[in-house]
Formats: C-alpha cells, sequence, structure tokens
C-alpha cells in the first residue's frame, strides 16, 4: 500500500511545499468565493448604480489579468516570502474597506487592494511550485496547483450553475417564493 501512494506522490509531485500552496490556493478561492456573489447585492444596498456594478465586475477582471505583472515583479524582486507578506497584508486592508463601506465609491478601493491577494500572488505561488521541484516533475506540480486554484474558482460555479438551479429550485423554493407565484397564476 505505502508502494502505491509514493509512487502516487512522485508521479503528480506532491511534495510538502506542493501541498502547502495548493492547499492554501484552494482555501482561500473557497473562502472568497464565499462572499463575491453577494457583492453586488451589497454595492446595490449601498446605493450603486446597475452601471456601477457592472463597472465593478468589469474592473474585477481587469485587474485580474494586469496585476500578475507587478506582483511577479515584486516576487523577483523583494523575494517571495515578503511579496506573499506584502499582498496578504494588502488584502486584508481591503477586505476591511468592504467591511466598513461608507458608500459603494469605496469599493472600487477594496477591490484594488482585495485583488493583490487574488492576482499579484498567482506568479509568487507559481515561482514556488518551480522553485521545489525538479525540472521534469515541474509540469505536474503547476497542474495539481492549478486544479486545486480551477476547483475553487467562480468560474467552475458558474459553470454549472444553471443546472443546478433547474435541478434544485423546484425542491429548494419556499412557500413565499416562487410557489406562491406559480400559485397565484392558476
Amino acid at each position: 500500500m505505502r508502494r502505491h501512494r509514493d509512487r502516487a506522490v512522485a508521479f503528480f509531485g506532491l511534495t510538502p511545499e506542493i501541498i502547502a500552496v495548493s492547499t492554501s490556493m484552494f482555501l482561500l478561492g473557497c473562502g472568497e468565493n464565499l462572499w463575491r456573489r453577494f457583492l453586488p447585492k451589497y454595492l446595490q444596498a449601498l446605493g450603486a448604480p446597475i452601471t456601477a456594478i457592472g463597472a465593478f465586475g468589469t474592473a474585477e477582471d481587469f485587474l485580474d489579468g494586469v496585476y500578475q505583472y507587478p506582483g511577479g515583479f515584486v516576487a523577483d524582486r523583494y523575494g517571495r516570502r515578503f511579496a506573499l507578506t506584502l499582498f496578504i497584508s494588502l488584502a486584508a486592508i481591503g477586505y476591511a474597506v468592504y467591511w466598513v463601506l461608507p458608500s459603494w465609491q469605496f469599493a472600487f478601493l477594496g477591490l484594488a487592494l482585495v485583488m493583490a491577494l487574488t492576482s499579484a500572488a498567482s506568479p509568487t505561488l507559481f515561482a514556488v511550485v518551480g522553485d521545489a521541484l525538479p525540472k521534469e516533475k515541474r509540469t505536474m506540480g503547476f497542474t495539481v496547483q492549478f486544479f486545486a486554484a480551477y476547483q475553487s474558482s467562480s468560474r467552475r460555479r458558474s459553470a454549472d450553475s444553471p443546472l443546478r438551479r433547474s435541478v434544485f429550485a423546484p425542491v429548494c423554493a419556499s412557500d413565499s417564493g416562487s410557489r406562491s407565484s406559480q400559485r397565484s397564476s392558476r
């Protein structure tokens, strides 16, 4: 049994560093996705117009791509430990901004800070994987890390959410919700 486990560990390149990085990416992604779907409603409750909510989503996608370049620079120039500490600190400040938003406009400031962890830390985490593995195992290490990040991302959830809604909506609907509107239409 131990031999099979050792072969699987060797095949997937599961060093302690890879396991730690992949687990942290998975947990951070899950935690992030717990609140992300409610942010548009939160902005709406703060009085944000629909165009601002759409601009928020667009800014999030834009920052997701752009922040990776300075994130890689900081990691290479100042070291991975400093970079991760900086990105986590910026994200914590961003979450605090979300928590005490005086108005919806400040959500863009929070977004700019929160995306430091989401996007800018990606090159640093991939560098940790690259450093931890020999050259012939790096592809598998990157695959394991990407899989951990992808499993917690909203892309997977949004891809299968119409199917889940169609299956569970009739089961989970309350009397004050969609079932009552079906009764009134009869």
